[in-house]
């Protein structure tokens, strides 16, 4: 017995089967998040945070301590992560949060820097009231 075939292709006709509305906007979908950028790691974070912000100093006063205390919280990173369109965000913040304290400091960011700016603010405090003062 032969296949059975629909009335063009009996003819010779080649027939093209158009996708379903569905399966177009999966395939659309799925060709938008392949271009993501995937962060899975704390050092691709920090890549990511210097090609936005400049600088980790700089993304720690602009996004991660926003409130300017000294220390982020797992939800200033969060807030941060949603932001920058990171998605691993609890697993990312278990390899920044090492001592599970809630909070991490910019020397758990980057020491280095965070000594270079310790090493400024006593700078300023040698000279001004405050460093807030010294900044002006």
């Amino acid at each position: 017995s032969s296949p059975l075939l629909s009335p063009a292709a009996a003819m010779g006709k080649v027939v093209v089967q158009m996708a379903s509305p569905r399966q177009h906007a999966e395939k659309c979908l799925a060709t938008f998040h392949g271009k993501d950028i995937v962060i899975k790691s704390v050092d691709r974070f920090k890549q990511m945070c210097v090609v936005k912000y400049g600088s980790l100093w700089s993304a720690w006063r602009h996004s991660l301590d926003v409130d300017g205390n000294g220390r982020m919280t797992q939800v200033d990173f969060a807030k941060s992560c949603q932001f920058l369109g990171v998605k691993a965000v609890q697993k990312l913040w278990s390899e920044i949060d090492t001592r599970a304290l809630g909070f991490v400091t910019l020397s758990e960011i980057d020491p280095e820097v965070s000594e270079l700016f310790a090493e400024l603010e006593k700078l300023l405090l040698e000279k001004f009231p405050s460093s807030k003062e010294g900044w002006r």
